[in-house]
C-alpha cells in the first residue's frame, strides 16, 4: 500500500499529469474502464503497471504489476473520478515528419493547443483513416491525461509525427488548408494523398495565405465551428469521396 506522496512512484505517476513528467519519463496515464480494457486486450505490451485505489480495489484481473494506493492519493491521479484502476503505459516515440516526402494517403496537420480538441481530433482521424497525424509545434502533448481520454484511446493507434510550427508551412508542397473563402469541400477535387493542415480555434492560420483552401459552408449565425468538429467534417468528406471513386 503505497501511503506517501513522497513515495518514488507515486511522485512519478503524479508527474504525468503535465507535459514535462511525460516527455521526461516517456509514460502516461490511462483513465477509463472501457478505454483500459482495449488496451489489455490490444496493446498489452505497452501497459507498463496498473494503479488501483484501496477504496475500490483493483477491478480488472491483470499480469501486470498493480500498485494499491491509499484513497486520499489515488483521488490526485485520478483526474476525472473515474473510480476505477488506471494504466501507465509507455508513450509511442514520436518520429520528426519529413516535409519534403510525397504523402500517403491523408496527411493531417495540427496545431491544436486545447487537448481536449487534440483528443477529439485524434479520434476522428482514426475513425477517418488519417495515414499521418503531424504535430505542429503549437500543438499540445498527445499523452496529457485529458487528450488521451478524449482520444478514447486513439492516441496508441495512430501514426504520430512532430512537425514544425504551422508558421513554416507556406512552401510544403501539396497542402490544402481549411479555411474561409477556399473552394466548398463538396466541390474539392481530393486526391488519394494529401496533406490538410487544420487552424487552431481562436488564430486560426494567423492569416497565412495558401495556395490551396477548402471550406465549409454554414449559416452566418455563428462566427465559426469549433475546430476538431471542422476538421471532421473535412475528413469525412474526404473518406466519402475515396469510398465511391477510384483512387487516384
Amino acid at each position: 500500500m503505497i501511503t506517501s506522496s513522497t513515495n518514488l512512484n507515486y511522485k512519478r505517476w503524479h508527474s504525468l499529469s503535465d507535459s514535462q513528467g511525460i516527455l521526461k519519463q516517456k509514460q502516461f496515464l490511462v483513465s477509463g474502464q472501457k478505454v483500459i480494457e482495449e488496451i489489455l486486450a490490444q496493446y498489452p505490451e505497452k501497459v507498463i503497471e496498473v494503479l488501483a485505489s484501496e477504496e475500490f480495489g483493483p477491478k480488472l484481473s491483470l499480469k501486470h504489476q498493480t500498485h494499491l494506493i491509499e484513497k486520499k492519493l489515488f483521488k490526485e491521479l485520478d483526474q476525472f473520478n473515474t473510480k476505477s484502476s488506471l494504466l501507465v503505459c509507455r508513450a509511442n516515440r514520436i518520429e520528426k515528419w519529413n516535409p519534403d516526402a510525397a504523402p500517403k494517403g491523408l496527411e493531417l496537420l495540427c496545431p491544436f493547443g486545447d487537448p481536449r480538441n487534440l483528443g477529439a481530433m485524434m479520434r476522428s482521424a482514426l475513425a477517418f483513416g488519417v495515414s499521418k497525424l503531424v504535430l505542429l509545434t503549437e500543438a499540445a502533448n498527445p499523452y496529457l491525461p485529458l487528450a488521451v481520454r478524449s482520444s478514447s484511446g486513439a492516441v496508441l493507434k495512430l501514426k504520430l509525427e512532430q512537425g514544425p510550427s504551422i508558421k513554416a508551412l507556406s512552401n510544403v508542397k501539396g497542402l490544402v488548408a481549411l479555411d474561409f473563402g477556399g473552394t466548398p469541400i463538396d466541390k474539392f477535387p481530393w486526391k488519394q494523398n494529401i496533406r490538410l493542415l487544420v487552424g487552431e480555434e481562436g488564430p486560426g492560420l494567423w492569416d497565412m495565405e495558401f495556395s490551396t483552401k477548402i471550406s465549409i459552408a454554414m449559416t452566418k449565425t455563428v462566427e465559426s465551428l469549433n475546430a476538431a468538429v471542422a476538421a471532421s467534417i473535412a475528413l469525412h468528406a474526404y473518406r466519402s469521396v475515396m469510398l465511391r471513386q477510384p483512387l487516384i
